[in-house]
């Protein structure tokens, strides 16, 4: 006997032309991400041979999130989502760019970290207002279905990406390439969040003061399950990490290639799905 509550729509969200874009335009960006992920870590370790320049890449994506993570929740209570959202995917298309360019015309490895303080200022900027959008795209009534698609659809992309991501570099012997395909698949995001039309909200104009920056930090403290969820999750991606040093991995002990990179960084991802599955 079926356990389905009565009048249950697992495709209920999927009927939604607006989250169906929104959906699509996730998806490929974070494909777009792990493949240049992947081929960026190859390329740096290819031209230093350094495990710390490879850990300076996570720096320079995180360092930005410090500092502009509660200025960017103010900037989605103040200002219309879908416009930072669109602002922010057109700083990835510079950056891709400017990856392909670097790498390419094999400028200093210098410049690969200035491109990617835009690339986290950009991540960080536009990741409430990612969040915070979806609830304008959906009824209340089916915003858990909405969100149950958004999060196995990045599992599914964050497992295509490094795969994709390592073959192209196998393929084209070098990571420049990717690059190029990271950027045509931006300006595709772009294009398809375009046509999104969110609902209008309530926009906050209260003047932004130390108290306010603070709220939600004080919000989070009060409120120990919330607390214990952010916490957990906070150490599990410090320490995930790790996974920056995994060219380190593929070139010289493991000797599997770039293809073999891609699948390792594809591997929690597959584990995840595979157990959402079960």
């Amino acid at each position: 006997m079926s356990t389905r509550p009565a009048g249950h729509d697992p495709y209920a969200a999927l009927r939604l032309s607006d989250f169906r874009r929104l959906l699509f335009g996730a998806m490929l960006a974070t494909i777009a991400a792990e493949m240049q992920n992947v081929a960026l870590g190859w390329e740096l370790y290819e031209r230093t041979g350094q495990p710390l320049a490879l850990g300076l890449v996570g720096l320079a994506i995180v360092a930005p999130v410090l500092f502009l993570a509660l200025p960017a929740g103010h900037l989605a209570d103040r200002y219309p989502r879908k416009r930072i959202i669109l602002a922010t995917q057109l700083a990835l298309v510079v950056s891709s760019t400017l990856l392909a360019t670097i790498t390419g015309f094999r400028w200093p490895v210098w410049a690969v970290y200035a491109t990617l303080l835009i690339t986290g200022s950009a991540l960080a900027i536009a990741l409430p207002s990612r969040t915070a959008i979806l609830p304008q795209l959906v009824p209340p009534e089916v915003l858990a279905n909405a969100v149950a698609w958004r999060t196995s659809s990045w599992q599914l992309a964050a497992v295509l990406g490094p795969a994709v991501g390592g073959f192209g570099v196998a393929l084209a012997r070098g990571s420049t390439p990717v690059f190029i395909a990271g950027a045509v698949i931006n300006i595709i995001v772009f294009t398809t969040l375009l046509g999104i039309r969110p609902r209008v909200s309530a926009v906050s104009r209260s003047p932004i003061t130390r108290a306010s920056l603070l709220a939600g930090v004080r919000f989070v403290a009060a409120h120990d399950l919330i607390l214990a969820a952010i916490t957990l999750d906070m150490f599990a991606v410090l320490f995930g990490g790790a996974t920056f040093l995994l060219p380190v991995y593929a070139k010289d002990i493991l000797e599997i290639g770039p293809t073999g990179l891609g699948w390792l960084r594809a591997a929690p991802s597959l584990g995840a799905t595979t157990t959402a599955f079960f």
